[in-house]
């Protein structure tokens, strides 16, 4: 069948992209680093900006306070949620009065002279050079080279680094890693962290450049990366279910269909996301190419892709049933709760009944019921396997002091792949507050590579990475499938 001409220029351009993808770093999450124009909404009682990157370092050495730096670009969907929600948040803005802030983004929003439409305070000039001192002073590369967007960074007021964290961040994460940077430089700080705040997964302690590739599970567990097609538009969508519906065999209309699906998954339309829950509600979507589609799904779409996700919790194969669980549980939409809720009823496979545990705190995160169920699952679950990635799942889980408790208690377990997995989230959830009770474990340990794994959980604590810590989740909770959103 001939493929309309409109359709053409889309995959070229997809194929472009992958290409330029190989070259420079790129998120195998949300976040990019190739412009994409967007539209602007102007913050209000949200951060204030300083205007230079020399302004901050001198204002931060007179005031003793961290530098906090956010790299955004236009176009980005976790970029304008960052500038929409997160900068105008009360806790953030609040915090912000601790720290000496940078905006640093190379688009133009405003004309000479004005201030920025996108975040106001500073002028689009201004947020330019910072883009590029931070590249130069930073990041420490060339200003053709690609950085990661969202990007954050916390430096000491002699602009040596801190913290960063690349790419996606909840309002939660930013807060927990504010606070932890306003405490390097000043150790009294007081503030009562927000339930919901915790250390973000992919928080990297000192060279940003390592970026999502440094101490990620998408490095060190083989993610899929690569680039992402952009949304059809509604004109170009219209096109491409014309051209499958006019495919001359099921045959023919599934591998039209197939071409077509990395720009249908990203495309947050009511018709988009039907034709892919009724793809995988059919007959042939099975096997390798069923299974990828359904992690990229995970990887990339909006969360408003659950349903098409759900449409293969129940499916026979255990594989395509994994692959939707954890695709549902990194969109992290609340409304999936019920769907996932209604498949652990049914599951008979642990390895599926285990990961639906894990999908269930992150999409029911802040609701009692499904923290009450992920809680007793972890403190008493009669399958230790479960136990496991019950508390796994507790990386989530908002009720701090009862996570605590689980995980202390957890910490003593007769079985090693119990306390390797206490150690695992007390190490990405970076729970200071366990430090004595983890080297209590170290001391008393007697399997060694369970011991390994709560060694590795006191470095990150310190201050490490969580390379070494990963390997908890194939040693013991047997999992292959890599979360690359979070």
């Amino acid at each position: 069948m001939q493929i309309p001409p409109r359709l053409l220029a889309y995959f070229f351009l997809f194929g472009l992209l992958t290409v330029l993808t190989a070259v420079g770093a790129h998120s195998p999450t949300a976040g990019a680093h190739s412009p994409i124009a967007g539209a602007h909404s102007p913050i209000a009682g949200g951060i204030a900006w300083v205007e230079s990157f020399d302004d901050a370092l001198a204002k931060a050495k007179a005031e003793n306070k961290p530098i906090f730096i956010a790299v955004n670009m236009d176009g980005e969907p976790v970029c304008e949620e960052l500038v929409k929600r997160h900068y105008r948040d009360g806790k953030i803005v609040t915090l912000s009065g601790s720290t000496v802030n940078l905006f640093a983004s190379r688009f133009s929003h405003k004309g000479s002279g004005k201030n920025c439409a996108r975040v106001g305070t500073i002028t689009c000039r201004s947020h330019q050079q910072v883009e590029r001192d931070v590249r130069r002073d930073v990041f420490k590369i060339a200003p053709g080279e690609p950085v990661n967007a969202p990007n954050h960074i916390w430096l000491n007021p002699d602009g040596s680094v801190i913290l960063s964290v690349p790419f996606m961040i909840t309002t939660g994460q930013l807060e927990w890693c504010m606070v932890e940077a306003i405490r390097k430089v000043d150790p009294a700080f007081e503030w009562t962290l927000r339930a919901s705040a915790r250390a973000p997964r992919r928080l990297i302690y000192g060279d940003p450049r390592e970026g999502a590739q440094g101490e990620t599970e998408s490095k060190t567990r083989g993610a899929t990366g690569g680039a992402s097609a952009d949304p059809l538009d509604r004109e170009a969508l219209e096109e491409v279910l014309d051209a499958v519906k006019k495919g001359s065999g099921r045959g023919d209309r599934g591998n039209t269909a197939r071409q077509y699906f990395p720009s249908l998954i990203v495309t947050d339309d009511k018709k988009a996301i039907e034709f892919i829950e009724s793809w995988f509600s059919s007959r042939w979507a099975s096997g390798r190419q069923a299974e990828r589609l359904l992690h990229e799904i995970g990887r990339t779409s909006p969360p408003s892709f659950w349903e098409a996700a759900a449409a293969a919790l129940s499916h026979p194969d255990l594989a395509m049933r994994n692959e939707a669980i954890v695709a549902l549980e990194q969109l992290a939409e609340p409304k999936s709760l019920k769907a996932l809720l209604k498949q652990k009823s049914s599951e008979k496979e642990d390895a599926a009944a285990a990961n639906l545990i894990r999908a269930i705190a992150s999409v029911g995160r802040g609701k009692k019921s499904a923290e009450s169920l992920v809680l007793r699952t972890a403190a008493r679950d009669k399958k230790d396997f479960m136990r496991i990635h019950g508390i796994i799942g507790l990386v989530y889980i908002e009720d701090r002091e009862k996570v605590n408790d689980v995980l202390v208690k957890s910490l003593s377990s007769d079985n090693p792949g119990i306390r390797a997995a206490a150690a695992y989230t007390i190490a990405i959830r970076r729970e200071h507050d366990l430090r004595d009770a983890l080297a209590i474990a170290i001391e008393g340990e007697k399997d060694l590579t369970c011991k390994t794994y709560l060694g590795a959980a006191a470095a990150a604590l310190r201050g490490g990475g969580l390379r070494l810590i990963e390997g908890v989740l194939r040693e013991y909770a047997l999992d292959d499938i890599v979360r690359d959103r979070e």
